[in-house]
């Protein structure tokens, strides 16, 4: 028979990492157990699944009669398991390392639940880089999916887009099976249209290979395990009606019987117009020739995250000597890594980075010896830029000083983990902390200068005194122009307190005469109060209320200063006269203080 047809048909079970028991008990009742009680009465029809690692190990605790069954239908050779990451990240995304530690992670936990381990890898969003075949070999597994697009960039048409290829790199080698997403997205929609015609038409010398997968991150909005006439039973039921010119297999089977040599193809990696569609999402211009990667170029957030992310990777892979305290720190980094925190839904998305971000100074905190570590002040490029930043590390509390603006770009809680100055706010404003603004007599809402956005010198580095020195220059705006400014700012670190001092000197021109600001920009939070504040009579201090955090935050000056403050926001102004070549001082403290 010169003619045959292959179907798989794939289901991928990825609830959020950070689901509750009622959400994942939901998920189950809802996704997973429709399916399974559907699929095992079709004995004939077969099926490769993908169960992300938190998932399977809820199951074994909470429905081992599900994990039966599963093994069951793996018995009669109906299931193949693949393998993948544990906490189902974008792998390319992630440090080589923690790709083989995450692969390794659920191919280990297959075997012990199925007593056998995956052959093949299921990556998520289907997202693609060349160096994963070294990756991927190396763990052991010998094929993957990829979407149908990354074999017609390469001119792949017709016939040869159902079949399988062969990648390599650097000598390692890996099977590629194609996923046709356009036909599965039209299969869970209800419309059958596209596979009976593939089922049907005319083909040449040598198989066809149909790969359908599904994939479920939540059990809200789905019906396609409802009964009906367009859902998952309906189709089992025409692809079995079918079985005179289709075959329903499982990868392995595929290849094992493949019946001629693999051609060899090299794929380029996935684009950003291609992750866009895959995420249902608009692409931005010029996406089809960058790299799914410039997402983070496009988003702040994510972009903050991977950075804090690679940062408390190099963190853990460098503890040496204490392996229990390696692993736990290891789990802690690779559930930060999963995609929903990067690429999930928009209704979850702000709840699942600040989840992810809490699990990363988990690890960070788990690999101090709270016996011996003291304080420091460092200086490294965090945030990925090619300038360095400068960190200070207290028992408590982290803080990050960007060069840029001279500000305190992250601010992390470790106790309870949160980070203060995580998201952008409203208006453009960045949520950071000490953030200098000028505002003219005649202009009180523009600033007159841009120290915001200039890069600060560095004029001191005390590691032993803890504090940081940082000078910029700019221009002030002014009745009679523009007029040169010098900018100091010095902070001093402890335990629970922050201490800026402000030095302010015009370098020529008239005198100017206006408000100057350290504007404080906190991530909004249920919890937050600000206690005796006055937006119309000058105050030297304001004090801030955390009930989530359990503490008080209170900032004062050495001047009295007019305040305003709002959600997450305090703004204190300090009326000013400016005279060139007479300095102008000022002292800001920021306390840190547990509620009673």
């Amino acid at each position: 028979m010169t003619e045959r047809r292959q179907v798989i048909l794939g289901f991928c079970f990825i609830p959020s990492v950070f689901s509750s028991e009622e959400v994942l008990e939901a998920y189950y009742q809802s996704v997973a157990k429709p399916f399974l009680s559907i699929a095992f009465r079709f004995q004939d029809v077969h099926f490769a699944v993908f169960f992300s690692g938190p998932l399977l190990n809820w199951l074994r605790l909470r429905h081992s009669e599900y994990v039966a069954a599963l093994s069951e239908m793996l018995k009669r050779k109906q299931v193949e398991v693949l393998g993948g990451g544990f906490f189902a990240p974008l792998l390319p995304l992630i440090p080589p390392g923690d790709r083989v530690g995450q692969i390794e992670e659920l191919t280990t936990t297959v075997r012990k639940m199925f007593g056998k381990r995956p052959r093949g890898l299921w990556l998520t969003k289907t997202v693609w880089d060349p160096g994963l075949v070294s990756t991927i070999a190396a763990s052991g597994l010998e094929f993957t999916f990829l979407d149908e697009k990354e074999f017609e960039r390469l001119g792949i048409e017709g016939q040869r887009l159902h079949q399988p290829r062969l990648t390599e790199f650097q000598g390692r080698l890996l099977t590629v099976l194609p996923h046709h997403a356009r036909l599965s997205a039209e299969v869970q929609h209800g419309s059958f249209d596209g596979f009976l015609r593939w089922s049907r038409e005319a083909i040449g010398p040598g198989p066809s290979l149909l790969s359908i997968f599904h994939c479920f991150d939540s059990h809200e909005g789905t019906s396609f395990f409802s009964p009906g006439s367009a859902g998952f039973e309906a189709f089992l039921d025409l692809v079995r009606s079918e079985n005179l010119s289709v075959e329903s297999v499982t990868p392995s089977v595929v290849l094992r019987y493949y019946p001629q040599a693999l051609e060899r193809s090299y794929f380029t990696g996935t684009t950003y117009e291609d992750l866009a569609a895959r995420l249902g999402r608009v692409a931005p211009p010029q996406s089809r020739l960058q790299s799914w990667k410039h997402f983070l170029a496009d988003d702040k957030a994510a972009n903050s995250l991977y950075n804090k992310m690679v940062y408390v990777n190099l963190l853990v892979s460098s503890l040496r000597g204490d392996k229990y305290k390696k692993k736990s720190a290891y789990e802690d980094l690779w559930k930060s890594q999963t995609s929903s925190a990067y690429l999930g839904s928009a209704q979850q998305l702000v709840l699942e980075r600040k989840q992810a971000f809490a699990c990363l100074l988990n690890a960070e905190v788990l690999l101090r010896d709270r016996a011996t570590f003291t304080s420091a002040l460092s200086s490294q490029d965090f945030d990925l830029d090619g300038v360095k930043e400068y960190l200070f590390q207290g028992k408590s509390y982290n803080y990050y000083v960007d060069s840029f603006g001279g500000q305190v770009f992250e601010w992390d809680c470790l106790d309870r983990p949160w980070n203060y100055v995580d998201e952008t706010g409203g208006r453009g404003i960045h949520r950071q902390v000490f953030v200098d603004r000028f505002f003219r007599i005649d202009q009180p809402e523009i600033d007159s200068a841009q120290f915001y956005q200039r890069e600060y010198k560095l004029a001191e580095l005390s590691r032993d005194s803890k504090t940081l020195a940082l000078v910029a220059t700019d221009h002030l705006e002014g009745r009679g122009g523009l007029q040169p400014i010098r900018l100091r700012k010095t902070f001093i670190f402890d335990e629970n307190t922050v201490q800026v001092d402000y030095e302010l000197e015009l370098l020529g021109g008239p005198d100017w005469e206006g408000w100057f600001t350290s504007e404080v920009h906190l991530t909004a939070a249920h919890g937050l109060q600000w206690l005796e504040p006055s937006n119309s009579v000058p105050v030297t201090q304001v004090v801030l209320a955390d009930s989530f955090q359990k503490s008080r935050l209170q900032w004062s000056w050495t001047s009295a200063a007019q305040v305003s403050v709002e959600d997450g926001s305090v703004q204190p102004r300090w009326w000013m006269i400016l005279h060139p070549g007479e300095p102008w001082r000022c002292r800001v403290n920021l306390l840190m203080m547990e509620e009673a």
